[in-house]
């Protein structure tokens, strides 16, 4: 999760304490959603390359930038009014007045399952495939990746490699398990239940990752499961970015 805070004071022509708290909750919100904004166009994705500089047209950041900011969620645990105590001959406390008084709002954007997916449709063109033209149709109806066992970084894609470490796929839109709802629904990471996940279809392909590169996010598979792959690449739409169809099972994932 992304948490961003907002504070802010009752202005000075407020008609009341209720009407000076709203205004303050109201203004300490805007301040929120401005820093989420912020964080969101600055997020790193391949190297020092931002969400900013990965958007193809400025209107088609600040549009899912302000649909993202708009999923964010306020976290009620850290919604506070805060009035400072007055202090009278060094010792002495009292309540100060609401005027005084600042509010803090905290909100809360859920970095893994929404990012990933909804920058797609203004991502980079797919890598182009080596199979032959000539190719059968995959039979599979998605991808799903284990990686259990190993610790993934926090990305916004990752980069398949054979065990002679070449390029199979860049596969972006990304579904990570365990996921938020994952959490609440299933009391263990599992495989078995990741492929019966409606995202990936009733046909999945399971591929066994052997290892992370040094990177944290370049899996390595096997000479098999690489030409799988390309021939997926080649003639689905599974590893499009827009597709939401690849899921990473993961017990670890480090932020």
């Amino acid at each position: 999760y992304i948490l961003a805070t907002g504070m802010a004071v009752p202005p000075p022509d407020s008609i009341s304490e209720a009407h000076g708290k709203l205004q303050a909750r109201e203004a300490a919100l805007q301040f929120a959603y401005l820093r989420l904004a912020e964080i969101i166009e600055g997020i790193e994705i391949l190297g020092v390359t931002t969400v900013r500089d990965y958007m193809l047209e400025e209107q088609a950041l600040e549009s899912i930038v302000a649909a993202e900011v708009s999923m964010a969620q306020i976290v009620p645990s850290l919604e506070s009014w805060d009035v400072p105590d007055k202090t009278f001959l060094f010792f002495f406390k009292r309540p100060g007045k609401w005027q005084d008084g600042e509010y803090h709002v905290t909100i809360q954007y859920n970095f893994l399952e929404r990012l990933p997916m909804t920058i797609a449709p203004f991502s980079i063109d797919p890598r182009t495939s080596t199979v032959g033209e000539n190719v059968d149709a995959t039979p599979y109806s998605g991808l799903i990746l284990d990686a259990l066992g190993f610790d993934l970084q926090t990305t916004l894609y990752v980069r398949l490699v054979d065990p002679d470490e070449n390029e199979v796929a860049v596969i972006q839109g990304l579904s990570f398990v365990p996921s938020a709802a994952y959490k609440l629904s299933m009391g263990a990471v599992s495989v078995a239940r990741a492929e019966s996940d409606p995202r990936v279809g009733t046909a999945p392909l399971t591929v066994d990752v052997s290892g992370v590169g040094a990177d944290g996010h370049s899996l390595v598979i096997s000479h098999l499961s690489a030409d799988l792959i390309r021939q997926m690449q080649s003639t689905s739409d599974i590893l499009l970015p827009s597709s939401q169809k690849v899921i990473i099972v993961t017990s670890s994932i480090t932020h």
